[in-house]
């Protein structure tokens, strides 16, 4: 794997040098947070079946942290693939102490987050090249689209910036056009989960995990807990699952694993590297969990 130089063009096609660019923000990164303290790799409060996942899944993503850390060759196309890594861990690693502190809930709405960022990885890694392209062009124009937009709303003295701001790139702001989503310019994340046949788990655990996400009417019965209309107890601090729904709290946090999976799975093939015993060693540790109670394909 050659080395890409430090003075060469940035592959994400800003125009500066890599060294002024993603050259820190990519491998040089990773490398210093690969030599942090490690994160424990069990969690307290779950099954010894469901910390089996827990685990096998900290363990590839502190690997897939090292492989990254170890390679400075870096395409547009692995960029992005590490930029969802990155946040997707992050967010897996936040997911389990909200877990560990009592805020199950919020486990539960950050791992919504870690199943569309699974969702973006599975498709970009259909066409990286075709996309790669596509989702710098549309992480410029959201700051344009944003810029133009909050120009009606500031200030006398923030508007001149705001038209320095595209007078500098060129671009007048009554003409920025903004794409709905990188993969597409009025396409919509369930289009895209068409594409990529997941509708099951779109239905089933997407659509569900937004009730907790927006504080739906359906997310009540996560909340506040009673009886013949007296109500018994009010989840409003950190505290374990309420056991009416503990199995089913746990089923929820252990997807937020198998959606990083998803995401780790997708890196490989972008950059490459080889996970594919880990990923089958992970696959039949989900199928032990899951072969416990079938009712657990359906849940979340």
């Amino acid at each position: 794997m050659s080395k890409r130089s430090r003075n060469a063009p940035c592959p994400c096609g800003s125009g500066k040098k890599y060294k002024r660019c993603h050259a820190y923000s990519t491998a040089n990164r990773l490398a210093i947070d690969s030599r942090k303290q490690p994160i424990a790799p069990s969690v307290a409060g779950v099954s010894p079946k469901a910390n089996a996942i827990i685990e096998i899944t900290r363990h590839l993503a502190n690997k897939a942290r090292r492989d990254i850390a170890g390679n400075s060759a870096i395409s547009a196309s692995r960029m992005i693939g590490t930029f969802w890594f990155a946040k997707a861990a992050k967010s897996f690693d936040a997911a389990c102490l909200l877990w560990e502190h009592g805020y199950w809930q919020d486990a539960a709405a950050v791992a919504r987050t870690i199943l569309e960022l699974a969702y973006q990885a599975r498709y970009f890694k259909t066409d990286p090249s075709t996309f790669a392209p596509q989702f710098f062009a549309h992480a410029e124009n959201q700051l344009h689209d944003l810029y133009r937009k909050f120009y009606g709303f500031a200030d006398e003295q923030l508007k001149p910036e705001i038209s320095e701001y595209f007078r500098q790139l060129g671009v007048k702001s009554q003409e920025v056009t903004k794409w709905k989503n990188w993969w597409g310019e009025k396409s919509t994340l369930s289009e895209m989960v068409k594409l990529l046949n997941a509708q099951g788990t779109y239905v089933s655990q997407y659509e569900s995990l937004s009730f907790i996400v927006h504080g739906s009417p359906a997310a009540f019965r996560f909340y506040i807990f009673g009886q013949d209309g007296a109500v018994a107890l009010v989840d409003s601090r950190g505290q374990p699952p309420h056991p009416r729904i503990r199995e089913l709290a746990e089923t929820i946090f252990v997807a937020s694993a198998l959606y990083l999976l998803d995401v780790i799975a997708a890196l490989a093939e972008v950059w490459p590297f080889d996970y594919s015993a880990d990923l089958k060693s992970a696959a039949d540790t989900i199928e032990h969990y899951m072969s416990a109670d079938p009712q657990k394909h359906h849940q979340g």
